[in-house]
C-alpha cells in the first residue's frame, strides 16, 4: 500500500539549489513555481518531465505539506546560505518523501552490512513494504539515480551496483533538525541520540552536535537515556 508520495523524478543538486534560492527571494508560491519551471529551461528536460521535476522540487522548498512548512522554513532561513547544500537537500527530500526516506534506510543497511547495495534487491524491498507495482519500480531507479547525482552513491551509469560515495556535511545546527526529518519519515515521536547517530536514513549526512533548532527537545531518560522528541 502506498503510504506517501512518491518521489516520482531523479533530481540534480543544481535545481535543488535554484529552488531554494527562489523560495528565499520569492514570497508567492505560484511565482515562484514559474520561476522556477524558467530556471529549469536549459535542463535537458522535456516539457513532461520539466513539469514534473518543478512539481517535485516545489514540494521541498516552495510548497511543502503543512506538516513539513515550518521545519522546512526554519532549514531554508537558518541553513540555506551553506556553501555545499547537498546535504541539506538531501535530509530535506527524507522529511519530504517517506518513500525516499525507506530508499536510504535500505541502503544504508545494506552498506553497513556489504559495503554495496544492488538495485534489484533495494526493488524488491520496496515493493513488499509499498506495494507491488510498476511505478515502485520506476521510483526506486529514479532513487538511486538522484543519490547518485548528489555522489551519496557511486555507480557506472547503466549499472545495478551501486557504492559507498562521498559523505554530505551540513552545518552542526542541522543535525537536531535531520533527526526531526527522521521523525516525519518513520512517523514517530522521539529518537535516543544515540540511534541517531546511526540512523541508517542517514548514511551519507555528517555533522556535529548542535543546539538551537526549536523544534525539537532534549529529554533525559532513565539510564542516562538521551532523547530528542517532537515538540509539535
Amino acid at each position: 500500500m502506498i503510504r506517501g508520495r512518491l518521489l516520482d523524478r531523479p533530481l540534480e543538486p543544481a535545481w535543488m539549489d535554484a529552488a531554494i534560492r527562489i523560495a528565499q527571494q520569492t514570497g508567492s508560491a505560484p511565482e515562484a513555481k514559474h520561476l522556477l519551471e524558467l530556471a529549469l529551461r536549459d535542463a535537458s528536460l522535456g516539457d513532461e518531465a520539466r513539469g514534473k521535476t518543478v512539481t517535485a522540487l516545489a514540494r521541498v522548498w516552495i510548497d511543502p505539506e503543512p506538516s513539513r512548512a515550518e521545519m522546512l522554513s526554519w532549514a531554508e532561513r537558518e541553513l540555506g546560505d551553506t556553501g555545499d547544500l547537498r546535504g541539506v537537500h538531501l535530509v530535506a527530500l527524507i522529511a519530504v518523501y517517506p518513500f525516499f526516506a525507506d530508499v536510504c534506510a535500505f541502503v544504508g543497511k545494506t552498506l553497513a552490512l556489504d559495503g554495496r547495495v544492488l538495485t534489484p534487491d533495494l526493488r524488491a524491498q520496496l515493493r513488499a513494504t509499498w506495494g507491488d507495482r510498476r511505478t515502485i519500480h520506476n521510483a526506486v531507479q529514479r532513487a538511486v539515480k538522484t543519490l547518485r547525482a548528489f555522489g551519496a552513491l557511486r555507480g557506472a551509469a547503466g549499472s545495478s551496483l551501486s557504492e559507498p560515495g562521498e559523505r554530505l556535511e551540513i552545518p552542526a545546527a542541522g543535525m537536531r533538525w535531520a533527526a526531526h526529518a527522521v521523525l516525519l519519515a518513520r512517523s514517530a515521536e522521539s529518537i535516543g541520540e544515540r540511534e541517531l547517530r546511526t540512523a541508517p536514513e542517514l548514511f551519507a549526512i555528517e555533522g556535529g552536535n548542535g543546539n538551537g533548532y526549536p523544534l525539537l527537545e532534549r529529554h533525559q531518560e532513565g539510564g542516562g537515556r538521551s532523547v530528542l522528541a517532537r515538540v509539535c
